[in-house]
């Protein structure tokens, strides 16, 4: 479905909105994972030239654009573009209601989805290294929780009653509650603020070594709510109203707007397992997309949802499937295009047969592998780590050991994380040398999932150190310490070289 849709955006004639055509670039890049694209280097071309015109600051330069074109260029190259980004940021904050809101000029009424794209933005550029201030932030926080409904919905052009008390509000949707939801965590995310713990998927089965648990990102401080002015209180009423509303007002496909509500769906549900540390099992509100998806979708590949806007409709659709904002916040994602797990797209890693792309067998396994540490039902972690086991040696005859060390160097984040807990799993001493150096990364969940899985494969449970909080002594001496040991184990053994790619 990716794979005819990609070919189906290329195509597709360009969008006479600046934000049409930066949604068409973003798409193929997220798609791709590369910016290289023609139509990916034009959007950007376009955004800069519009900056160094200083028409960015003109009324027909929609919300929507000018949001769009920050999320386009913090995503494709953030350095390069710092300076175009930080004028069309400041331009968005000028944009902002007093209130909180972004909306058309001369409306009073706020609207929430403008909202949620400028939110977008201002994360995106966060992201990026661009300090953004919490004032703004702290604005459209609390615009979104006075404008909320008793009933946990949004609507689209609400009333703002002035005060922290909900009232009924006009069009209610479904793509609007997820609009309104989805950036309330994006706020929280921003500034740090921990987000309401439940109600929440179950993420581990008991007393199970760090090594085969879903490690979740550690909320701030209450401290937080002190200096920015959310109220921790409204924050968790709104979250936990919100996911209510979403529950019990359940459908794959609403009748307006269908694929810009799935797009928003998905943002809502990324940042949401990013902030309370979830990682579910299953996902129905996914798995019921992406079938009807499969169901709707054109011979040229399009989705047309009526005909109208057959070009964003069909982006909307490829960033549902491929669970972009998991990408964007250094999460695993099975996205087909990037073969799966996370792994790097590329053509030794899948197969074009037809208009689909089939991964390899090796892509298979690893998959395989990753499910047995997700869905061990026996509670068992030797179990779980022996039946891994005998699966990773499949995977070590076919060379994909190198592959997953390559991973667990190279990769993003999430990536590198997957990546080591395979291995660790595997208890296969072919996975030492990545393992040991995992122990310099940047990420200390990527360092102490190293750790756990060097105990392991040496029976040494005790380890060598490596307690929080690291420091650079404590990573020296642990690595030194566990290169020793497999040079005992293996005299032959070669280490990673700081400078190269190769042991």
């Amino acid at each position: 479905m990716v794979a005819r849709a990609v070919a189906y955006l290329e195509k597709t004639p360009l969008h006479g909105r600046l934000g049409g055509e930066c949604l068409y670039a973003l798409t193929l890049d997220k798609a791709s994972g590369s910016s290289e694209h023609a139509r990916i280097q034009r959007a950007a071309k376009r955004c800069e030239n519009l900056v160094a015109s200083g028409e960015y600051r003109i009324d027909d330069l929609d919300n929507y654009s000018l949001a769009l074109a920050v999320m386009l260029l913090c995503e494709i190259e953030p350095v390069l573009h710092r300076e175009a980004t930080v004028t069309l940021v400041n331009e968005l904050l000028r944009r902002q209601s007093p209130e909180g809101a972004w909306t058309y000029p001369g409306s009073k009424a706020g609207d929430t989805s403008q909202s949620q794209y400028a939110v977008l933005a201002l994360w995106a550029a966060d992201h990026a290294g661009i300090e953004i201030p919490d004032g703004p932030l702290v604005r459209v926080a609390n615009w979104l929780l006075r404008t909320q409904t008793p009933n946990g919905g949004w609507g689209y052009h609400p009333s703002d009653p002035g005060a922290f008390q909900r009232r009924d509000q006009k069009d209610v949707r479904h793509s609007m509650t997820a609009a309104g939801l989805g950036s309330l965590y994006v706020c929280a995310n921003v500034m740090d603020l921990p987000s309401v713990t439940g109600p929440r998927t179950k993420t581990s089965r008991g007393p199970v070594p760090s090594v085969l648990v879903p490690v979740g990102r550690k909320s701030g401080s209450d401290s937080a709510f002190t200096r920015t002015g959310v109220a921790p209180t409204l924050l968790h009423d709104a979250q936990r109203d919100g996911i209510l509303w979403l529950d019990a007002n359940a459908v794959v496909a609403p009748e307006k707007f269908a694929l810009y509500y799935l797009y928003g769906l998905e943002r809502y549900h990324s940042f949401r397992e990013y902030a309370e540390g979830i990682a579910p099992d299953q996902c129905p509100w996914y798995d019921q997309g992406v079938e009807w998806l499969a169901a709707t979708q054109a011979e040229n590949g399009s989705w047309p949802n009526g005909g109208t806007q057959p070009g964003p409709d069909t982006a909307f659709a490829i960033l549902f499937l491929i669970r972009s904002t998991r990408q964007s916040l250094g999460l695993p994602t099975e996205g087909v295009l990037r073969g799966g797990i996370g792994l790097p797209g590329n053509d030794d890693d899948v197969n074009l047969q037809g208009a689909r792309l089939v991964a390899r067998e090796s892509d298979r396994r690893l998959r395989a592998a990753l499910e047995l540490l997700r869905d061990d039902e026996s509670g068992s972690a030797e179990n779980t780590a022996s039946s891994a086991g005998e699966e990773m040696e499949k995977i070590a005859a076919q060379g994909d050991v190198a592959r997953l060390a390559r991973l667990a160097r190279h990769g993003d984040a999430g990536q590198r994380l997957a990546a080591i807990r395979i291995l660790s799993a595997a208890r296969h001493l072919d996975a030492a040398p990545a393992l040991i150096a995992a122990i310099d990364d940047d990420d200390p969940r990527v360092v102490l999932a190293a750790r756990d899985g060097l105990r392991f494969l040496s029976r040494k449970l005790q380890g060598f150190g490596l307690e929080p909080p690291l420091d650079a002594q404590q990573r020296r001496q642990a690595r030194a310490r566990w290169q020793r040991w497999y040079q005992l184990v293996r005299p032959e053994a070669e280490f990673w070289d700081e400078a190269s790619e190769n042991p």
